[in-house]
C-alpha cells in the first residue's frame, strides 16, 4: 500500500518551516532591494541560493522572493530528506516552473527526476530552471490518454484541467493539451524504483491516481499530494470532504 502525505492549499506556496536540519535563514516576504518586475528569484536550498526564472507579472512567482526551500513546500522537503531516493526515481506531476523538482534533486542528487507539466508557458520556464539530466514532458496527467481542455492562468501555479473556477481575479486562457497516465509514462520510459511522487494539479489529483493504479500496485511509492478543497470541489462538483 502506498503512503500518502497531503499539503494544504497550493503545493508550491509558502508554508510553515519544519525543523529538520535544513537551513531556512531567508525569511519569507519581499526583498525591498529587488525590483518588483524582476524575471528571477533566488531560493535557498541546503544553504545555497539557486536562481529560478519566471514571468515577472505572475503574482505567484513574485511571491517567491526571499523564500527558502522550506517555504516553497515544507512537506516535500521533509519527505525528500527522509526517503532514500539514491538511485531511485522521483516524479513531479504538475511541475510548474521546476522549483520543486530542483529542490528534490538538490537534496537527493543521485535520484532520477521526471517532470510532467502541461502549461506551455510554465514548461518554457521549467526547461530553463531545471538540470539537463531531468526528463521533462510537456503533458498533463490523468486517468486516460488523449487531449483535454486546459485553463492557463495569469497566476501560473493555478492553471488546471479543472473547470474554470468562478470568482478568481486572474485571466484564464483555454487551450487543448495532450494528457497521459502515469502508468503510460512509467511503461514508455521504463521507470523503475519510483520512491516519491509529488502531485499538484489543482483538483485533478483523483484522476492522476486512477491513472497510476498499476504503478502504485507494483512500486509502492510515497505520494506528496496537494489538497486544495476549492479546486477539488470545482472539478468534482461535490464536497471533497464527503
Amino acid at each position: 500500500r502506498s503512503h500518502f502525505r497531503l499539503t494544504g492549499g497550493s503545493g508550491q506556496t509558502a508554508g510553515k518551516p519544519l525543523t529538520n536540519g535544513l537551513s531556512n535563514s531567508n525569511k519569507e516576504g519581499t526583498d525591498p532591494k529587488r525590483p518588483e518586475n524582476t524575471d528571477h528569484v533566488d531560493i535557498e536550498i541546503l544553504g545555497r541560493n539557486r536562481r529560478f526564472y519566471g514571468d515577472p507579472a505572475d503574482q505567484y512567482f513574485r511571491g517567491l522572493r526571499g523564500v527558502s526551500a522550506l517555504g516553497v513546500n515544507p512537506l516535500l522537503v521533509k519527505l525528500a530528506s527522509q526517503i532514500g531516493l539514491g538511485g531511485g526515481n522521483y516524479v513531479d506531476i504538475g511541475a510548474n516552473i521546476g522549483i520543486t523538482a530542483q529542490i528534490v534533486q538538490t537534496i537527493q542528487p543521485t535520484a532520477s527526476v521526471t517532470c510532467l507539466e502541461p502549461s506551455p508557458k510554465a514548461f518554457s520556464y521549467l526547461q530553463k530552471n531545471t538540470s539537463p539530466q531531468m526528463r521533462l514532458l510537456n503533458v498533463a496527467a490523468g486517468s486516460a490518454v488523449g487531449w483535454v481542455a486546459f485553463h492557463e492562468d495569469d497566476f501560473l501555479a493555478g492553471s488546471s484541467i479543472s473547470i474554470e473556477m468562478p470568482g478568481l481575479p486572474y485571466h484564464t486562457t483555454s487551450i487543448r493539451v495532450p494528457i497521459t497516465t502515469l502508468d503510460a509514462v512509467v511503461s514508455e520510459h521504463s521507470l523503475q524504483n519510483i520512491r516519491l511522487i509529488k502531485v499538484d494539479v489543482e483538483g485533478f489529483e483523483a484522476d492522476v491516481l486512477k491513472g497510476a493504479a498499476e504503478t502504485i500496485k507494483a512500486q509502492n511509492p510515497v505520494f506528496c499530494c496537494e489538497f486544495n478543497s476549492y479546486a477539488i470541489a470545482a472539478n468534482g462538483k461535490s464536497s471533497p470532504y464527503v
